[in-house]
């Protein structure tokens, strides 16, 4: 179940910042919407990504570092069975969001207190940055994943994305350098 925005690394865990640039953008290679989906259209071409369809079956994909995450229409569907994208995502955008989960430039991940006194909560955080076709610019997508929930952002405008306060915790995966 999606969670709301981004969460930021909090609490008394080592944060260990990133000493180094990311990778350079890649160009996006699938197409791109010319205007945005509605949701369900949006949701199929985040599934299709993955070879998933919205019919309720539940895929295995394994990341770039070796982890398994289960993919399905169940990340899109809210409380009373109706589809939802993560907040902050255009749905235009979800072919991006998804190859950020399948192709990431880096994969961190963090310990971090949700707040309220829970216990910890280890996130892993998917980041990419794609230039689009034409004159569009850069996106740049990031997924998280965590046991209470996920998160997804896509924006054409890096300094909103605050990728360096994302880029904390342990790196587990860097495009061209774990390939």
């Amino acid at each position: 179940q999606m969670d709301g925005p981004l969460r930021g690394t909090t609490g008394p865990f080592p944060r260990r910042p990133a000493s180094d640039p990311m990778p350079e953008a890649r160009t996006f290679a699938d197409d791109l919407p010319s205007q945005a989906e509605d949701t369900p259209a949006a949701v199929d071409r985040f599934l299709g990504v993955f070879g998933a369809r919205r019919d309720g079956q539940m895929m295995r994909f394994e990341d770039p570092a070796g982890e398994p995450l289960p993919i399905s229409d169940a990340l899109f569907l809210a409380a009373d069975d109706t589809w939802q994208l993560p907040a902050g995502t255009d749905g235009r955008y979800m072919g991006v969001l998804a190859n950020a989960l399948r192709d990431p430039d880096e994969i961190w991940v963090a310990a971090e207190l949700p707040g309220d006194g829970q216990r910890p909560v280890l996130r892993r955080r998917y980041l990419a940055r794609f230039a689009l076709p034409g004159d569009e610019g850069t996106a740049v997508a990031i997924f998280e994943w965590g046991r209470d929930g996920w998160a997804g952002i896509t924006t054409t405008d890096e300094q909103a994305a605050g990728l360096d306060r994302l880029r904390q915790g342990v790196r587990l995966y860097r495009r061209g350098e774990d390939d």
